[in-house]
């Protein structure tokens, strides 16, 4: 929620700023300020970034694996988004903060972390309490270990 707000806050503080600095700005140099949106994208791609993750953050989140196939369903009320993950064959579930979160004030945000086969890191189960989440990496891990190490379909 604390999240959500301050992304909500910050998205609008950042397009009343553009309003006022390109309508003011348009006066005096004319339509070549429109080059500050470039400048503003950096603030509203932050903005989104913030709404985006508390979103994700309010859904109930549910993971299938089938084989070296992870699929991701999170869902909020009609919103339903689905994402489907090619693990690498011999991956093992580890809990850990988030790559993206280190630098973070509020301290890492810890989860179920994967490497996808294009070798991106991919997390679950941010919300989960810590013993719930080394439960679940432990079921993973067990369920990986029984799949081919060579990434075969069985």
């Amino acid at each position: 929620v604390g999240l959500g707000t301050f992304g909500i806050a910050w998205t609008s503080f950042t397009i009343f700023h553009a309003i006022m600095m390109i309508g003011g700005m348009t006066k005096s140099i004319g339509w070549g300020v429109l080059g500050l949106l470039g400048f503003y994208s950096i603030f509203f791609l932050v903005g989104f970034a913030m709404l985006y993750a508390a979103l994700l953050a309010l859904c109930d989140e549910s993971v299938r694996i089938d084989g070296l196939v992870m699929t991701i369903h999170r869902k909020l009320g009609k919103l339903d988004i689905k994402r489907r993950v090619h693990l690498m064959p011999g991956e093992q579930a580890r809990v850990g903060p988030i790559s993206s979160t280190k630098n973070n004030d509020a301290g890492p945000s810890v989860a179920i972390l994967f490497v996808d086969k294009l070798g991106k890191e991919v997390s679950i189960g941010q919300n989960l309490a810590p013993k719930q989440r080394e439960r679940l990496a432990e079921q993973i891990n067990a369920y990986l270990a029984t799949q081919p190490r060579d990434g075969a379909d069985v």
